[in-house]
């Protein structure tokens, strides 16, 4: 028997209220009985770290942690009419059908929700890992959850960290001595964006400073009065959003705080977007950072322009000089956008990737002919990364409507907490200690709330969004996260 599965869809990633539809093929050469055949969505977060060395034994102990992100499952045999019918007993007990040879056909669709679905009653986590063949790690329960926006597929940590999403269908024969034939098609997944905030004239930015030296001595024995005292800023439009496969819309100033510009050039440059990935198994976490390089170019002796001359000879009207301002050509970088396979930023429960620009400008002043001065001044500034799927009008208007009741007290808004007794600051329980006081309910992440998932489920896909705008690599398989996808894989 040869079970497989084919996708209606060729989209390089789904997304939220999409639907993901295909069909399953099952293939018999002669009559074979099964019990049933099951269809599911499914999205995993895995990690496995090494804990700390122990004094008392050398050998580090690898930490697991798993989580159900997704859950979603479709009995597509037998069908309706066929289940009210009582086939024949198995000696497992299980009820069992005949399937007559040749190639059978089974269609299926799933609509992907907006939040995850992780929590301690639906999270199916493994409970035996091989590694090695024979090494056995055991994954224990994790320690907390969390209610956020479906996280993307995350690739590019080999034997510590994956989020993935995938098809499986599986082809349960009644009986214990027949191996159950599986299929299996991974896919990638990039979350529908949270409303961006209305457009304004503010600016993020990051400012570093640096003064030249004064009175250097030149070869002829004489002296430069006084040297520049520059700022340098990494500037982007507040709040800091990049989008994924967009150019990153960052500026590069360099100001002159006391007026003298001559002699200054840009002699280096680089700018990176720096991707800062926590990873937690248990109790052991770490910090991985890695960056995409825009731009990065050494020996430019580009002249800065400090406007015209009319500006940099002007005196304020407090007898200081006048600030001037020359803005790094952006076209070094504009023309680069982010490679599509950089995930926006997420949070889930053991996997969290935010973002910073990193630019580092190196600067030359020629302020005397024999002794050129250099600084190289490194500047970053927190980003968010946004998918570039908006979410649907329609899900934005429902969100308002649902908000304004729950502050109204519709039937939206969370329960009260019950009465608590006001104890006395000297009042002590039973134990001696005094009483512990009323817990908070917890307050909701960057995820819509759960109600929002039910209403999405009546809306339409999104239309019209750019389907390669994310499309990391799909692992096949890594063994080192046990993510089998054959017939011998302990977790199907």
């Amino acid at each position: 028997m040869l079970a497989s599965i084919i996708l209606d869809q060729s989209f390089p990633h789904y997304t939220n209220l999409d639907y993901i539809s295909g069909r399953v093929f099952v293939r018999t050469q002669t009559a074979t009985t099964v019990s049933s055949i099951v269809v599911k969505l499914e999205g995993e977060s895995r990690t496995r770290l090494l804990a700390p060395p122990n004094p008392s034994n050398d050998r580090q102990k690898p930490q697991l942690e798993f989580h159900k992100i997704l859950y979603k499952t479709l009995a597509v045999f037998p069908p309706p009419e066929l289940a009210g019918q009582s086939g024949s007993a198995s000696t497992s007990g299980k009820t069992a059908y005949t399937l007559a040879a040749g190639q059978h056909e089974y269609p299926f669709r799933f609509k992907f929700p907006f939040n995850n679905a992780c929590n301690p009653s639906s999270n199916s986590n493994p409970t035996i890992s091989l590694f090695g063949g024979l090494n056995v790690e055991v994954y224990k329960s994790p320690h907390s959850h969390v209610k956020k926006t479906l996280p993307p597929t995350l690739v590019g940590f080999p034997g510590e960290a994956e989020i993935r999403y995938y098809v499986k269908a599986t082809v349960n024969r009644p009986s214990l001595f027949k191996e159950n034939a599986r299929a299996y098609v991974p896919f990638n997944f990039c979350p529908i964006e949270p409303p961006r905030p209305p457009p304004s004239d503010a600016l993020g930015y990051a400012r570093r400073r640096h003064q030249f030296n004064i009175n250097i001595e030149s070869t002829s024995g004489s002296t430069t009065p006084t040297a520049p005292f520059i700022a340098i800023d990494l500037r982007l439009p507040e709040p800091a959003i990049l989008t994924c496969a967009k150019p990153v819309p960052a500026r590069i100033v360099v100001t002159s705080l006391n007026g003298k510009t001559a002699g200054l050039t840009l002699l280096s440059l680089q700018l990176e977007v720096v991707a800062i990935t926590k990873i937690r198994a248990q109790d052991v976490g770490r910090v991985e950072r890695s960056s995409t390089v825009l731009f990065s170019r050494s020996g430019m002796a580009v002249p800065l322009q400090f406007g015209d001359s009319a500006a940099r000879d002007a005196i304020a009207p407090n007898g200081g000089e006048i600030e001037t301002e020359a803005e790094v050509d952006s076209r070094y970088w504009s023309d680069t956008p982010l490679p599509n396979i950089v995930p926006p930023s997420f949070e889930t429960c053991n996997i969290t990737r935010a973002y910073e620009v990193f630019a580092r400008v190196g600067i030359r002043y020629d302020g005397t002919a024999s002794m050129p001065q250099t600084t190289t001044i490194d500047l970053r500034l927190p980003v968010q990364i946004f998918s570039g799927i908006a979410p649907p009008p329609e899900l934005l208007e429902a969100m308002a409507r649902a908000q304004a009741q729950g502050t109204s007290g519709g039937p939206s808004s969370a329960p009260p907490m019950p009465p608590r007794p006001n104890y006395p600051a000297d009042t002590k329980t039973a134990s001696g200690a005094p009483p512990l006081p009323a817990r908070k309910p917890p307050p909701y992440g960057d995820a819509p709330p759960s109600y929002e998932d039910a209403m999405a489920m009546d809306m339409q896909p999104v239309s019209g969004i750019q389907r390669a705008e994310y499309a990391p690599p799909v692992v096949a398989e890594d063994p080192l996260l046990n993510s089998g996808r054959g017939e011998k894989s302990g977790w199907h």
